[in-house]
């Protein structure tokens, strides 16, 4: 009897406890989404100001309850589930936004991109050709155990060619973003300025070959992939190695 009455007094302070949890839970959402529309409204302004075709990515962590993600009137809003109801999170932005991202939660890459009247926001999605027709084909002829034996080896090799992909893709935007970096670094400071980076042989293991074009844009190139990234007007080329960057009367001098 004292245990069922003591059960009883916990149950209260269970669905208490519940209650708390649940209401910290939707806290905790509403505050990732509002750092996270702080973070792309911040972005957008710097890749906009910078100019065509500046880019740049934010990895994020979306959470649970974002329902929707749009842009109106200068603002960027997250629309997160509440408790009891769906709650408007507006961010305010001076650039149009052109707005296509996922909802899904976990980690996701949202890139952001300028364009000649605003910014471009969304998320990287691949794309992927029918490679396993003609295979597809072949299986039919040889058997049930065979066609099982194929579709795991077509699996583990398309997850093989996509993480392959992934890693190319990523370790060319980060060699261009770091160069990109150091370039506008160096516009933003006074003149004799002088700063010496490095950028390695393979990127992640993966080769590339860097070069400036037309004193303002900078071209990365991998074996599948390809980036280019705007920059501050800035005289001579850039080598895989050891750079050095400086700033004299106003204008960028790299290796020369």
């Amino acid at each position: 009897m004292i245990i069922g009455f003591s059960i009883l007094l916990f149950i209260p302070l269970i669905i208490m406890f519940a209650d708390e949890k649940a209401d910290l839970d939707v806290k905790v959402d509403a505050n990732q989404a509002q750092v996270i529309a702080r973070k792309i409204a911040d972005s957008t302004e710097s890749v906009f100001y910078l100019g065509e075709p500046s880019k740049t990515k934010l990895k994020v962590y979306m959470p649970n309850n974002v329902q929707d993600i749009y842009f109106g009137n200068s603002t960027l809003f997250f629309l997160v589930r509440t408790k009891d109801q769906i709650t408007e999170i507006p961010t305010v932005s001076h650039i149009n936004i052109t707005e296509n991202i996922s909802i899904n939660a976990g980690y996701q890459y949202i890139y952001i991109e300028a364009t000649e009247n605003g910014v471009l926001v969304y998320n990287w999605v691949k794309m992927w050709g029918k490679r396993s027709q003609v295979a597809q084909e072949f299986i039919m002829l040889v058997g049930v155990t065979f066609i099982l034996t194929i579709i795991i080896l077509s699996f583990v090799g398309d997850d093989l060619l996509e993480q392959r992909e992934e890693k190319e893709i990523e370790a060319i935007d980060d060699i261009g973003f770091y160069v990109q970096g150091e370039l506008v670094l160096a516009a933003g400071v006074r003149d004799g300025y002088r700063r010496d980076f490095s950028i390695p042989q393979q990127s992640d293991m993966v080769n590339y070959n860097i070069v400036i074009t037309n004193n303002r844009i900078l071209n990365v190139t991998g074996e599948n992939y390809a980036a280019i990234f705007y920059i501050p007007y800035t005289e001579g080329n850039i080598q895989i190695g050891n750079n050095t960057v400086r700033k004299i009367d106003g204008t960028i001098y790299i290796n020369s």
